[in-house]
């Protein structure tokens, strides 16, 4: 296989989390100024000597308690630290998180004898996770907060690119690779995702229109994709009147952002009609995260009519091609994607 990036060699062999993990163990090698920097994160501080002995290892196989497990990335100071970091792009619920980590956990408490500088787990993911998530993770594992450390993948890679005295290269390479696909902010006009969707067909009730309409902005789950356009599938337009797809507006960027931003600069009203359907109708949490859709100023159209929606009115988004929804008389003439 021809490439001219060395970690697009990693991109037949294994998922997603485990090229991400390799291809940052592989910087750790190549660049002890990166290593140095990354430890001191994590609350270590080495000599040159120790500098040197550090060995780095993805996809480490532990069998305990007869289960199997294997580390994403595993980094060893021989007799002084171990650090086992688990990698993920998206970060799910306390439980999900919990679930996969404890067993990684449960391997350090048995060895944390064996260093005499302790051992950490790292938890790495795209996604911000909140500070009050983090503190629940650590007193659940009985660790710390510099013994349990999350960080989004954002934050290492611009720990890379402030590295850049020496494996130029090889950064320029690692970033080439990873893209922006890792980044919270996402500039929709230099993505590099070849399978971004072309309109993101979201269902909008009276409350996230209005907020539309103050703020710019649309949002969706976390896990939402990125999109060039947002079409607004209004319901509830009044009594007797379908609901339908009346609006378009142009992405600028996207961003994962704390729920209650969202408030910011909205007029009473309508931040007591998101209040209500969030917190009183849907059982949200504010403080959770969400992923925000800031459109271009200016660029919120309406359509020349309304494309009437029809069937799966359990949907909240799916994606379409911009030529199929500029065509469509109703919901059902739009050749959907995915449904999300």
């Amino acid at each position: 296989m021809l490439t001219d990036n060395i970690f697009m060699l990693l991109k037949k062999v294994s998922k997603d989390e485990d090229q991400l993990s390799a291809s940052f163990g592989f910087l750790l090698k190549e660049d002890p100024e990166i290593l140095n920097n990354f430890l001191k994160k994590l609350g270590i501080t080495l000599s040159r000597h120790d500098l040197k002995m550090v060995d780095i290892e993805a996809l480490v196989p532990y069998v305990f308690n007869t289960k199997r497990s294997f580390i994403d990335l595993q980094i060893k100071i021989p007799g002084k630290y171990l650090i086992f970091v688990e990698s993920k792009i998206v970060p799910t619920k306390i439980k999900t998180i919990l679930k996969q980590i404890r067993p990684y956990n449960d391997i350090l408490k048995n060895k944390e004898a064996e260093y005499e500088g302790g051992t950490r787990l790292v938890y790495v993911a795209r996604d911000l996770v909140d500070k009050q998530q983090i503190e629940a993770i650590q007193r659940n594992l009985r660790r710390s907060d510099c013994e349990f450390l999350f960080y989004s993948w954002e934050d290492l890679l611009s720990l890379v690119d402030n590295c850049r005295r020496k494996n130029r290269r090889i950064i320029e390479l690692f970033n080439n690779y990873i893209g922006d696909t890792m980044h919270n902010k996402k500039i929709i006009s230099e993505q590099k995702i070849k399978n971004i969707s072309d309109v993101l067909v979201i269902f909008t009730n009276p409350a996230f229109w209005a907020m539309t309409l103050q703020n710019d902005i649309a949002v969706q789950k976390k896990s939402s994709p990125d999109t060039r356009y947002i079409a607004f599938l209004r319901t509830h337009l009044g009594k007797g009147e379908r609901s339908g797809i009346t609006h378009i507006a142009e992405v600028d960027y996207t961003e994962i952002r704390p729920r209650k931003e969202m408030f910011e600069g909205l007029n009473a009203g309508t931040r007591k009609l998101l209040t209500k359907h969030i917190v009183d109708e849907r059982g949200g949490d504010l403080e959770d995260v969400h992923k925000v859709y800031i459109l271009k100023k200016g660029s919120i159209r309406e359509l020349p009519r309304k494309i009437d929606h029809y069937g799966a009115g359990v949907m909240v988004k799916f994606s379409a091609k911009m030529s199929d929804l500029l065509c469509a008389k109703t919901t059902k003439d739009i050749k959907k994607g995915r449904k999300i």
